[in-house]
């Protein structure tokens, strides 16, 4: 079942990676919005971490020739 609160826990993030469940057993309009938004949200975690590697990624490269220095 579709948790009001799921979306609201992703928005503020404090519950780490908060997965917004799909509706598989219902196949009109909400089920496939249910189906979306869950993506969404997968995608969303997918490029956050991506974000995230780069910026470490970044940092040790920056901090390599710095600390030489």
């Amino acid at each position: 079942m579709l948790d009001p609160a799921s979306a609201e826990r992703v928005r503020r993030g404090h519950a780490g990676r908060e997965q917004i469940p799909t509706l598989e057993d219902r196949a009109d309009e909400i089920g496939e919005l249910a189906d979306s938004f869950s993506a969404m949200t997968h995608a969303l975690y997918d490029r956050i971490d991506a974000i995230e590697s780069f910026a470490a990624d970044v940092s040790h490269e920056l901090k390599n020739p710095l600390t030489s220095l």
